[in-house]
């Protein structure tokens, strides 16, 4: 069974070992805290929002100092005053802080400020809408936060359900967020596609924390250890949980063994046609969320089309997770209906795209329901698809779609 866990893409990008992140926990996650944790291998980030410039430069000081040349500086651009959050900026570029975190609603100069000067932009978000915000803006990374997270809560849906729909839009690394306490949930994360854990309570503890008050008496209560042996701790069970859950596929060698083979076959294609689907809605929600876009926040016609877009999300993240039940690779692909709707030359003929496009993902799923066997998936389909049938009811036949079309 494995010791180890495997660093990822965004580890790469962060400049840690280990998928283990330090949240930048307001008045928690302070200079001995962020250098303990990146010293075992994780990555660590400075809670400085709000913070005088002065404790920040000297936060940033003191985790150089202890030999860490790669850290964070978590913020909050909508919880700052406007005056502040430009100095803290400007601070950032000139002390050139490697990562800034920020959280929140995604403010695209923000963004803009801090790659230009070099930074790696990672931006936590609570929605897929938030999530393709910071990716047009020019972040660097995600992190996926769930409704169970504490602290700064930002996320309305459950982790695991943001966190699929999320992996299905984005183009970027996610990390995830939210209610993560131990290996065993580092480890369920990591092999729902995750790049990184970001925990922050399960931080409170270590000796170096610089948590007061009730915190204080968590501490003392759960009896207090080191940063680093938490993060390798974490990283063991991770290791070991994910063992259990990504378990190697067996070969089948011998010639009887035609079952298993057949199964593996059935799988296979019934992956390649719930990849067709994933393509064609990740399609759809762009497609949905542009023409949105273009038409008048009050109007008649903008809810239909969000509505559209809201589906074509969910259905990404249901169909994700049924590829990831099969151990199949979901396609990173958009479907053509993107390209076509570019090409296209007003509104009126990218809804009308958007329409004929929903008819034949109707269509994909009658096929595919007449002989699909695994219930839960078939239950899903089928509530997509009459999901689908309702939005072609109201897309296109109502007085808002006709003001577009003039």
């Amino acid at each position: 069974m494995p010791d180890r866990l495997a660093p990822t893409p965004l580890c790469d990008l962060l400049g840690c070992r280990l998928p283990i992140v330090c949240a930048g926990m307001g008045g928690v996650a302070r200079s001995e805290l962020v250098a303990a944790v990146t010293q075992a291998g994780g990555f660590g980030f400075l809670g400085m929002v709000r913070e005088p410039l002065a404790l920040i430069e000297r936060e940033v000081a003191a985790v150089r100092a202890a030999g860490c040349e790669r850290f964070g500086v978590h913020l909050i651009p909508a919880g700052t005053d406007a005056a502040l959050l430009a100095s803290q900026l400007d601070l950032c570029v000139d002390l050139q802080v490697p990562v800034v975190g920020l959280l929140g609603d995604v403010h695209a100069p923000v963004v803009e400020r801090l790659r230009g000067a070099g930074a790696t932009v990672v931006h936590q978000v609570g929605s897929v809408r938030a999530a393709l915000a910071a990716q047009r803006a020019g972040a660097h990374a995600l992190i996926a936060q769930g409704v169970e997270a504490g602290g700064h809560g930002h996320g309305r849906q459950p982790l695991a359900e943001l966190l699929a729909e999320v992996l299905a839009l984005a183009e970027l690394p996610v990390a995830a967020a939210g209610g993560l306490a131990d290996g065993q949930d580092v480890a369920r994360v990591l092999a729902a596609g995750a790049q990184a854990a970001v925990l922050g309570t399960a931080f409170l503890a270590p000796l170096e924390s610089f948590a007061h008050g009730q915190h204080e008496q968590h501490e003392q209560r759960v009896g207090a250890t080191g940063a680093g042996a938490l993060v390798r701790q974490l990283a063991q069970d991770a290791a070991a949980h994910l063992a259990l859950l990504k378990p190697p596929l067996v070969e089948y060698a011998s010639p009887v063994c035609y079952a298993p083979e057949f199964e593996r076959q059935r799988d296979a294609q019934l992956a390649d046609r719930l990849n067709a689907l994933l393509e064609a809605e990740r399609a759809a929600a762009w497609v949905a969320l542009e023409a949105a876009q273009a038409l008048a926040p009050d109007g008649p016609a903008r809810a239909p089309v969000e509505a559209l877009h809201d589906d074509a999300v969910r259905w990404c993240g249901v169909l994700l997770r049924a590829l990831q039940s099969l151990d199949a690779w979901p396609s990173p692909r958009t479907g053509g209906l993107y390209e076509q709707a570019a090409a296209a030359t007003g509104l009126h003929e990218r809804l009308a795209l958007l329409r004929e496009h929903q008819n034949e993902v109707v269509q994909a799923l009658d096929t595919l329901l007449e002989t699909l066997e695994r219930e839960e998936l078939r239950a899903d389909l089928q509530a997509m698809r009459e999901a689908r049938q309702d939005r072609l009811a109201h897309l296109g036949d109502s007085p808002g779609h006709a003001a577009a079309a003039g």
